[in-house]
């Protein structure tokens, strides 16, 4: 999933099927697509007492579109959650046949866009008159052997392995783990090796969580997370779907410096309301990818790239 658009539950003026177009052009606006990407579309039956009736079809029209499949769903005040389960339950179908039975050059990446449980599909829902999510298909997976995998393994353990060790450790030649590595970077799977540095050496004691709440104007996501990125101390911010909008993630040395960064996210335009929890004890924090996965996990994307 990489766009989404959204309007919050109550009182409009506009018609629901023009609330309901802006929603979906601000979600392909968000995703960088064109509205001829879409291929399917979800939503809610338009309640029994609307004035407007069959939004889809006019979605269809106004969109200038041919998808493959429309759907209204409508079981009441679940619709809204049942008709993004479907969505949701019908891409993953498609994914698995499309991974058993396509050439290589046409296995796409399965991608679940966002939690599936009906819990937090019901809380996104609270909150949002309009939801629409956007997914893109033109990204290719990645094509891994166990080979690639066990050099991404090592790889991830130290920045300082070179070629000669791996060789060794692997036992495979130089140059085939120069070609190894050459490929994984210019396929985006490394997108850089560097050195890990230990926070808790430059007094970076305070690791904080902060959940953030914004207004819901056209494009406020990426405004917003874009000012937040900038404010330091800063490391991480993340767009999220559910009763906050962002939750952000921070280092500091001092209380003082917290409440200077605070300050600097709750003056930012749109934002509404901050909400921080201080981490205590850090369990685990492994940034790695390769070594949590699971033997499922690596094994499925060695028969995407199978397939």
């Amino acid at each position: 999933m990489t766009g989404i658009g959204r309007l919050p539950n109550g009182t409009h003026s506009s018609p629901e099927q023009e609330l309901a177009l802006t929603d979906v052009r601000d979600a392909l606006a968000d995703a960088g697509l064109s509205p001829a990407a879409i291929d399917e579309l979800y939503m809610p039956a338009p309640r029994p007492w609307a004035e407007q009736k069959f939004v889809s079809t006019t979605l269809v029209h106004r969109l200038g579109i041919e998808p493959d499949r429309t759907l209204e769903v409508s079981t009441g005040g679940s619709s809204s959650a049942n008709a993004f389960q479907t969505a949701v339950h019908d891409f993953d179908t498609a994914s698995s046949i499309q991974r058993s039975s396509s050439p290589l050059s046409e296995v796409r990446s399965p991608r679940r866009p966002v939690p599936t449980s009906s819990t937090s599909s019901a809380r996104s829902t609270k909150r949002t008159k309009f939801l629409a999510i956007v997914r893109r298909t033109d990204e290719m997976a990645a094509d891994l052997d166990e080979t690639d995998v066990e050099v991404l393994a090592r790889v991830e353990q130290s920045s300082e392995t070179n070629l000669k060790e791996l060789a060794a450790e692997l036992k495979l030649s130089k140059s085939t783990i120069h070609y190894r590595l050459t490929k994984l970077k210019d396929s985006g799977v490394i997108t850089a090796t560097a050195a890990t540095v230990n926070p808790h050496a430059l007094e970076l004691d305070m690791l904080v969580f902060t959940d953030v709440t914004a207004s819901h104007e056209s494009s406020y996501a990426e405004a917003i997370g874009e000012a937040l990125s900038k404010i330091d101390g800063i490391s991480q911010v993340y767009y999220v779907m559910g009763d906050i909008d962002f939750i952000v993630i921070s280092r500091v040395q001092t209380h003082d410096q917290l409440h200077t960064l605070i300050d600097d996210i709750v003056e930012i335009d749109g934002v509404n309301e901050t909400s921080s929890q201080f981490v205590i004890q850090e369990v685990k924090a492994d940034r790695r990818v390769i070594a949590n996965m699971s033997d499922e996990m690596i094994a499925q994307i060695l028969e995407t790239d199978r397939a």
